[in-house]
């Protein structure tokens, strides 16, 4: 349970580089997520090239630490796909399997949301040069945080928030 707690939104990160197999271990646990009908809508675009990190930052005036990380993570999904109806929700498991992943590592993450907003997913289209049927859901700046948050404890618990039925 240790990188659920120590997991916390990352948006400044050192120079340090990551390695090929950390964002492979990361991927792979991206993948490990369930779907729904088990149609894995997912396609993942990374880069460490500044200038395409930058482009990609335009696409939502919230993205800038897209431009802070030594690699970026766009997560992208299939609307062909068997269940498109939750794709979306199927890329947020895979999003969340990628950041705990990364905070396992030592990594830090943030996701920054492209989806749902059309204008912004529209952008992240352009500048991925995507196919017609996929769709860009949220960037992951991935790398090692310039500063070490405390992680979370009990301080998340909040009884008023259970219900018992």
């Amino acid at each position: 349970m240790d990188p659920l707690f120590a997991r916390r939104s990352c948006r400044s990160f050192t120079d340090d580089p990551v390695t090929d197999e950390d964002v492979h271990a990361v991927l792979l646990a991206a993948m490990a997520a369930p779907t729904a009908v088990n149609a894995r809508p997912w396609e993942f675009y990374l880069t460490r090239d500044p200038d395409l990190m930058a482009r990609l930052a335009a696409c939502s005036p919230y993205a800038h630490p897209a431009t802070q990380a030594p690699v970026l993570v766009a997560a992208c999904y299939h609307d062909d796909c068997t269940a498109p109806e939750y794709a979306q929700i199927d890329m947020a498991i895979a999003c969340e399997n990628i950041m705990v992943s990364a905070a396992s590592r030592g990594l830090g993450t943030v996701l920054l949301g492209i989806a749902p907003e059309d204008d912004r997913m529209a952008a992240a289209r352009d500048v991925l040069d995507l196919p017609e049927h996929v769709r860009c859901f949220g960037l992951i700046p991935l790398g090692h945080p310039a500063h070490e948050p405390a992680p979370h404890g009990d301080d998340v618990w909040d009884e008023d928030r259970v219900h018992w039925l």
